[in-house]
């Protein structure tokens, strides 16, 4: 029978891989960098961009703990950088991106629940709650793709 440990570590390699093809980046481009010079009329908001950076950042940093070495308190570790992004995009963000922030902050919230009851939730709640902000987090992200980040 396998320990709890190793349970825990499949799940969490297994949700680390549906991360990583869920946060998957878009090489195609939909303009040319000279296309966007000749029609960007208002200075890029830098904060935002800033912010969007950040928050792309703490999405691949949670996609690249290494559970072995790092255990559970890696995880968490990535989560609480994850939150601090999400809050500071937040202030940063025009209403419009509200909904898209309040989702994935809800999912955080969700997933803080999960990591810390473990013996209710299982495994199982653990991986649906990380599944939960990889989706509301690519939901917040693409609404910010047509932000000018010159």
């Amino acid at each position: 029978m396998p320990s709890r440990a190793t349970t825990w570590i499949t799940a969490v390699m297994l949700t680390v891989g549906v991360v990583i093809s869920a946060c998957g980046g878009d090489d195609s481009s939909s303009s040319s960098p000279a296309s966007e010079a000749t029609t960007t009329t208002a200075a890029p908001d830098e904060q935002l961009c800033e912010d969007r950076e950040a928050l792309e950042d703490s999405i691949e940093a949670l996609t690249d703990v290494d559970v072995i070495a790092e255990g559970t308190s890696g995880v968490e570790e990535a989560v609480t950088n994850v939150q601090d992004s999400v809050q500071a995009l937040s202030s940063s963000a025009a209403e419009d991106f509200q909904p898209e922030v309040d989702a994935t902050r809800a999912a955080l919230e969700e997933l803080e629940t999960a990591l810390g009851d473990t013996e209710s939730a299982g495994v199982t709640g653990v991986v649906s709650a990380i599944e939960d902000v990889v989706s509301t987090g690519d939901a917040l992200l693409q609404s910010l793709q047509d932000v000018d980040c010159g």
